[in-house]
């Protein structure tokens, strides 16, 4: 099929001689993109909930990410966004919707009086139906765009994400596009019929063309279609989203490198540094930063007992000693520029004494910013000593863990650690629900892909050892393995997730849980001799491979992997209550797996966890021994210094060798960067996550036996709002989940007072609830109730998802399902048809029409 892009009357020459004549030198900022994203969080004055188009927002921040441009977000009223259109089984998409970083953006986006639009080299217009509303009307939003666009900026849009720059004007009132082709996701493939539609403030289409734009599109949609002309790209819909970023790139691409242009920081980011050259430099032992900072004739101003008391810049460096690090905490909260002078406040926080607020006077000399003056207020900290500022962490991180157990979403053991000491060590819940069992910090549970991180390091230990080499074939340990991958796939590829191979958990079935075989015997039934993709070019979360890796240290050593476990890691650490499980083994101490269902907690099925998972997932553990395998990264005990950094190396795109590894910059606004490596892990009623920050020796490890990593804000979320306590910044009480609430009112009292209080207590409060996965949760009560026979329960449950729900096929086909068991023929037809209006692809709908009309 031919590229879906356009060009514009002017070509790259004329373009090229454009950017020359412009001296593009002074112009451009820095590298930075700017995202616009809606707070609108229903279509108009409807209760259909909007949201921002997920995929249209992480596809180009992730492209963007990698190519070396930061991404800020911007909405009109700042602030958290809704999302939505998630689809968690896309890599990308499920590896940034539990980026806890990249989260945060999210919630705390920019207000629009708050971003400079000189610091920007794109402005993105991101869609989903939230960017209908809001966006095209705000006037700070649309000066920002002008800006960027008149700085030979780039301005582009995606799908309804266009609707934002309809109204786009230059300086005299004209349209900024007009002339230029545009696209967006036009009237022609809108279901007309649909309520959300109706309640449109505008038609894309129509408000380009009035705008003297041409607005074109591609009638088959979803084909990948963008247009690109002058320094406008646009893209029709989700499919054209990586298109649109990798053309943004692109072309400023050819704006620095091919012209040679070196971009200019703006004044806002030195100034930045100048602060972060005082703050770090004082806490560092620095004195060339402040030298560097510090205009020759500074002078610090400081009111003691109503005497004005001043110190000259000289005095103030002779006074930091080269290397000598304090303990002070600092961070900028605002700066304000004016022509060439600049006011700005920071924070110093000296812990156990003083948080001090700095006021900077700030002078550009010479070309270059500088501080001329400072003062400062402080406050006194009540002094406490260690033992009382870990027993207040330990308090918070306890009370947060006691609501997440009290709303059923967690139900285990924690230890939390810091600076190698432990915080908090504690249990919550039954280990066995029949027999009224406590957890206990030595409570045994299946860490299920914690596994992996111990598979990781025992190949690491046999590379060590030059027993195998990383870029060794499957075949060269496994001669009788598939010819066809195994002469292909290397021990990296295994190890880093980018072998390709198909994950063989996706096809699980209740025989394979159970089967009787050795690992080579059980390799040659399920594995699949064939690739997703071309080996190293790609990344897909697989088993299959962890799997191999188990039966290549089984080959190379002789011994079995329980073996070699007990040898090489858990005997070395004292790790004493670890081990491998297998069917009719007695394990003292090991809790019971459960899943939560219909509001309570039954037994999950038996597997043989030791052939099924194997060296994927087979190790049971407690939060102690894990606490001494996180100590060992501290020493060579298990692995030296070069290997450890293999191990915690990102690869594609952050995973490393058994953990996920991810850099984040300024965390939690605290202006430190740090490296998280973590990992969850689930199997038959259990859960499990494991964080370490090794910068500051952090360590978490949430372990669970009621699988509550598959509800609610699962353990990642829980350990990312733990994190913020060790950091001294304030964490979220979490919130009960709703559809848990609506289930445990059904299950106490009836299907109709469940439904009613929905209706009239959780709907209404909807800030003190979560709603994640409602509706696939009302589906599954509903379906309960059809298993029993129980029509009329299901049928009242499915249409309060419909109601919840209007724009979903399945909500559709599963009320049509009911209506068609309970023989009311034409509202399940009704329904049916509903289903395939908002889900084409719905066959099975399509069958239970034509069974219907015939019927009739």
């Amino acid at each position: 099929m031919e590229k879906a892009k356009f060009s514009s009357s002017i070509n790259i020459k004329i373009i090229w001689f454009i950017l020359i004549s412009l001296k593009l030198t002074n112009i451009l900022a820095q590298n930075k993109i700017l995202f616009v994203t809606s707070n609108q969080e229903y279509y108009g004055k409807t209760k259909i909930a909007t949201a921002n188009h997920f995929e249209e927002i992480v596809i180009p921040y992730d492209i963007f990410n990698k190519a070396g441009f930061q991404v800020d977000f911007i909405s009109p009223k700042g602030g958290a966004i809704p999302i939505g259109y998630i689809n968690s089984s896309d890599s990308i998409q499920k590896m940034y919707l539990y980026n806890g970083f990249f989260m945060d953006k999210l919630e705390h986006t920019f207000k629009p009086n708050e971003v400079l639009a000189d610091n920007y080299l794109a402005i993105y217009y991101s869609g989903g139906g939230a960017a209908m509303y809001g966006v095209s009307d705000d006037t700070i939003i649309q000066s920002i765009a002008r800006k960027i666009y008149n700085k030979n900026g780039i301005v582009s849009s995606i799908c309804h994400g266009t609707a934002g720059i309809v109204k786009l004007k230059d300086e005299n009132g004209k349209s900024l596009y007009a002339g230029k082709k545009i696209t967006g996701y036009p009237d022609k493939l809108e279901n007309k019929e649909m309520e959300y539609y109706k309640a449109f403030p505008f038609s894309i289409d129509n408000a380009i063309i009035i705008n003297k734009g041409n607005f074109v599109y591609s009638e088959k949609g979803k084909d990948g279609f963008y247009v690109v002309d002058g320094r406008f790209v646009t893209g029709q819909d989700p499919t054209s989203a990586s298109k649109v970023a990798n053309e943004i790139i692109s072309m400023l691409n050819f704006n620095f490198k091919t012209l040679n242009i070196t971009p200019q920081k703006s004044d806002l980011d030195q100034i930045t540094e100048v602060l972060l050259d005082y703050i770090e430099g004082t806490a560092n032992g620095q004195p060339d930063r402040l030298k560097k900072a510090f205009h020759p004739k500074f002078n610090l101003y400081t009111v003691t007992k109503d005497t004005l008391w001043i110190r000259s810049g000289e005095q103030y460096i002779s006074d930091i000693k080269t290397g000598e690090k304090s303990n002070r905490l600092g961070r900028i909260i605002s700066i304000d520029i004016e022509n060439d002078a600049a006011i700005a406040k920071a924070e110093i926080i000296i812990p156990n004494w003083r948080t001090f607020t700095d006021y900077f006077l700030i002078h550009k000399y010479l070309g270059a910013w500088k501080i001329v003056q400072k003062s400062y207020s402080f406050r006194e900290h009540k002094v406490k000593t260690t033992t009382q500022i870990e027993n207040d962490k330990a308090k918070k991180i306890d009370d947060i863990l006691s609501k997440y157990h009290q709303y059923d979403l967690f139900n285990g053991s924690v230890i939390i650690a810091q600076n190698g000491k432990e915080i908090l060590k504690k249990s919550y819940g039954k280990a066995n629900f029949s027999w009224n069992i406590e957890n206990t910090p030595t409570t045994k549970f299946r860490i299920g892909s914690l596994t992996k991180q111990f598979t990781a390091l025992l190949i690491l230990q046999l590379k060590q050892e030059g027993k195998l080499k990383l870029d060794d074939k499957i075949i060269t340990h496994l001669p009788w393995y598939f010819k066809n991958t195994g002469n292909k796939l290397t021990i990296h590829h295994l190890l880093s997730m980018t072998s390709g191979l198909p994950n063989y958990t996706d096809a699980t079935n209740p025989i394979m849980e159970q089967e009787e075989l050795n690992p080579q015997e059980f390799a040659l039934k399920y594995f699949k001799d064939s690739l997703l993709f071309e080996p190293g070019q790609n990344i897909s979360y697989c088993n299959t491979g962890y799997y191999i890796l188990g039966m290549i240290i089984e080959a190379v050593t002789q011994k079995s992997y329980e073996a070699v476990l007990h040898e090489k890691i858990f005997n070395v650490l004292s790790m004493k209550n670890s081990g491998v499980e297998y069917p009719s083994q007695v394990i003292p101490n090991l809790a019971n797996g459960h899943y939560f269902y219909m509001g309570e907690y039954i037994l999950a099925q038996s597997i043989n966890p030791k052939v099924y998972a194997f060296s994927t997932g087979t190790i049971y553990s407690t939060v102690e021994d894990l606490f001494l395998w996180d100590k060992s990264f501290y020493t060579d005990k298990l692995l030296n210094t070069e290997n450890k950094k293999l191990m915690c190396t990102k690869y594609l795109p952050n995973y490393g060798y058994g953990v996920a590894v991810n850099n984040m910059k300024n965390y939690l606004k605290t202006n430190n960067d740090i490296t998280l490596i973590s990992h969850d892990g689930g199997l038959t009623g259990y859960s499990s996550y494991m964080a370490r920050i090794p910068d500051d020796s952090i360590f978490v490890v949430l372990l669970d036996n009621t699988r509550a990593g598959m509800r609610g804000n699962d353990l990642v979320g829980i350990s990312n709002n733990i994190l913020p306590i060790l950091y001294n910044v304030n964490a979220k009480n979490p919130k009960p989940l709703a559809s848990i609430e609506l289930v445990k009112i059904i299950k106490s009292k009836s299907v109709d007072e469940g439904i009613k209080h929905f209706e009239s207590v959780i709907k209404p409060a909807k800030t003190n609830y979560d709603f994640m996965d409602l509706e696939s949760s009302i589906n599954l009560i509903a379906y309960k109730y059809l298993s029993i026979g129980d029509l009329t329960s299901a049928i009242k449950l499915l249409k309060l998802n419909v109601e919840e729900f209007t724009n979903s096929g399945n909500a559709h086909d599963s009320l049509a399902e009911a209506y068609y068991k309970n023989k009311q023929l034409n509202l399940a037809l009704q329904h049916y048809k509903k289903s395939i209006e908002l889900d084409p692809k719905n066959e099975t709908a399509k069958k239970m029409i034509e069974e219907i009309t015939k019927s009739k």
